[in-house]
């Protein structure tokens, strides 16, 4: 397999990672599988022929290959279902013995028949201008898989994939670099000495990648800082039913460590504000948090530099412009 460091990945997705816990447990699995899937159906030189993001592109890989790119243990993905895994049978009991059988299997099945729910946040599906064509309240992503077997080593998948997912990977995407993300693990154990694939870092590691696609567009790439939204950080997080104050904490460990990654050029500092006079029902106020990003000296320097050979450059043409003035005179 050709090395791939960078893969384009829909802005919705990268903003709202966690939302692919509605597939079920495996929600590392999933994410992972959602990258996998816009490495595969990207095109290259897809402005040169704009109908053939029309098609609903079929995607077909081998388990080995997927849990290779990813860093996952081929014993944690081929695994039987957890109890939780069982859940995502529960009223489709006649499918476990085809789809069930080990853990990558089940969240494949589940992202074939279960969409993602967008009633409280939105799915915008991009035009080629990155205009936006219509709102989605459901995503399905992908349909009609099928599991090929020869032997427990060989086990290969194919799959359609939802062409406005395929669209949105090319006309509103954030730039993923897969080693960064791939290093997002947990600690080594004796059963797994690499560690596993954590989760929450590579949620957050997008959601600072759609971040930093905010924050370079026209109105915002001179600002120095950028504010994040800390309530939906402590969602994606999973904190959501976790104490203000515990998760700020919590937040800021999490954030430092994706942070310190190359790809990010930011820092990120959660810091106490002045809290609402609105009070909680048992009479409390509940703390309130903002999240800060700032940008690394060396992203700072670099831009600094890219605006001094801009300058630089439009001299020169202005020069250019007025000596050939001259000679036309």
């Amino acid at each position: 397999m050709a090395n791939v460091d960078k893969i384009y990945l829909d802005s919705n997705i990268c903003r709202y990672p966690h939302e692919v816990r509605q597939y079920g447990p495996y929600a590392g699995l999933a994410i992972d599988l959602v990258m996998w899937t816009a490495k595969e159906t990207f095109i290259p030189s897809f402005r040169q022929n704009l109908a053939l993001l029309l098609e609903t592109p079929s995607v077909t890989f081998h388990a080995a290959d997927f849990y290779g790119f990813f860093g996952h243990s081929r014993s944690s993905l081929l695994q039987p279902l957890s109890k939780g895994g069982l859940a995502i049978f529960a009223f489709r009991e006649n499918h476990r013995e085809e789809y069930g059988r080990c853990i990558l299997d089940a969240i494949l099945y589940s992202m074939s028949i279960n969409s993602i729910g967008y009633l409280t946040k939105e799915y915008r599906v991009a035009g080629p201008a990155r205009e936006t064509r219509y709102i989605l309240d459901t995503l399905k992503l992908f349909k009609q898989l099928v599991i090929a077997r020869r032997e427990r080593a060989y086990v290969r998948y194919t799959l359609q994939v939802n062409p406005d997912f395929v669209q949105n990977n090319h006309f509103q995407s954030q730039l993923v670099y897969l080693p960064d993300y791939v290093s997002l693990r947990t600690a080594g154990t004796e059963n797994e000495p690499a560690g596993t694939s954590w989760t929450v870092g590579r949620f957050l590691y997008l959601r600072m990648r759609y971040a930093w696609g905010l924050w370079c567009t026209k109105e915002n790439k001179s600002k120095n800082a950028f504010i994040e939204n800390f309530d939906e950080l402590k969602e994606i997080a999973g904190f959501k039913k976790t104490a203000t104050k515990k998760a700020a904490s919590l937040l800021r460990g999490y954030l430092a460590k994706v942070c310190a990654l190359d790809s990010i050029p930011f820092t990120a500092q959660v810091n106490k504000v002045e809290a609402s006079p609105k009070r909680q029902a048992d009479g409390t106020q509940q703390d309130a948090y903002e999240v800060v990003l700032t940008k690394k000296p060396t992203q700072s320097q670099a831009e600094k530099e890219q605006r001094r050979q801009q300058q630089i450059q439009q001299q020169a043409q202005s020069e250019i412009r007025a000596l050939n003035s001259k000679i036309r005179v």
